[in-house]
């Protein structure tokens, strides 16, 4: 089973529906205090800054899901180069009591991307972004 760490606000059903697909690991604070957990995390669910030193830090790290990409808080061009897709979880772009749909992909590139793997650019592909390419 795959781990994820979360340090952002998840509502019950995302929680939910990823402590059923994954290991969930939550931490308040900042990520470079919770260095056990990154060595261990293939996912990351976010809502602050994420730079490629943590980047690197998380050995087996596959996906990062964080609550605004289009912000400043994300190195793109590090989880580029590193091969790392970005899922948005915006909070706005989901107003229901079913899971983010968000949430849906990250578990999807979860469970069939493998570490290192080269992602497809058209599966993860953001006009700012240029995955895998």
């Amino acid at each position: 089973m795959k781990t994820v760490l979360v340090s952002s606000h998840l509502s019950v059903e995302d929680l939910a529906l990823l402590r059923r697909h994954a290991r969930v690991v939550v931490h308040q604070g900042a990520l470079r205090e919770a260095s056990e957990a990154l060595d261990d995390a293939e996912g990351l669910v976010l809502g602050s800054r994420i730079d490629r030193e943590i980047m690197e830090e998380c050995g087996n790290l596959i996906v990062i899901g964080h609550e605004d990409p289009d912000s400043d808080d994300i190195d793109v061009e590090a989880a580029s180069a590193l091969g790392i897709p970005i899922v948005s979880l915006h909070p706005v772009l989901h107003r229901s009591s079913k899971p983010h749909p968000g949430m849906l992909n990250l578990l999807d590139v979860l469970a069939y991307k493998k570490s290192k793997d080269v992602v497809n650019p058209e599966a993860y592909d953001h006009p700012r972004w240029n995955i895998g390419r």
